[in-house]
């Protein structure tokens, strides 16, 4: 029963899944090679933030966080020359505020002058949600749910 045939199917099978557990290196890397253009490659075209202050006690001691992003968010769009209504996703990590600074981003994001129909959603963790932000607008873009997203972070300790 080992006939050519049938040794053939089998190596042909073993052949593709050793091709799985040992893509090419092309295959390995879904983002594509660093130095590449692609025309589906994700860009950042602006990176802003607000000065760093003392905890407690700095010069934006009272200053809410929706102050601090309302500004940040204005910077983004108005020194990219992005037009408000183009972004299709504003994404905001933080930690420690309350309701996940749901109620806040929302707030700031329209203080920047974004109109309704410009969702945001707010996620709270621990530890780097202003850089989990970033990658799931990145992701979003990617897959191509949308073309133009904001990530960003607030904090105020």
């Amino acid at each position: 029963e080992y006939g050519g045939t049938r040794l053939s199917s089998m190596s042909s099978r073993i052949a593709r899944i050793v091709h799985h557990l040992a893509p090419e290196q092309a295959a390995a890397n879904p983002m594509g090679q660093v130095g590449n253009q692609s025309p589906d490659d994700v860009v950042i075209v602006a990176a802003y933030r607000t000065a760093i202050t003392k905890a407690r006690k700095g010069n934006f001691k009272d200053t809410t966080p929706d102050d601090l992003l309302a500004a940040v968010l204005s910077a983004v769009v108005d020194k990219s020359g992005c037009p408000r209504d183009a972004v299709g996703d504003i994404k905001v990590g933080n930690c420690q505020l309350g309701g996940a600074f749901a109620g806040g981003a929302r707030i700031a994001q329209f203080r920047a002058g974004f109109p309704v129909e410009v969702p945001v959603m707010a996620l709270n963790r621990q530890c780097s949600s202003g850089l989990t932000a970033v990658a799931e607008v990145a992701a979003a873009i990617k897959s191509g749910m949308i073309d133009v997203g904001i990530g960003a972070g607030v904090e105020s300790m």
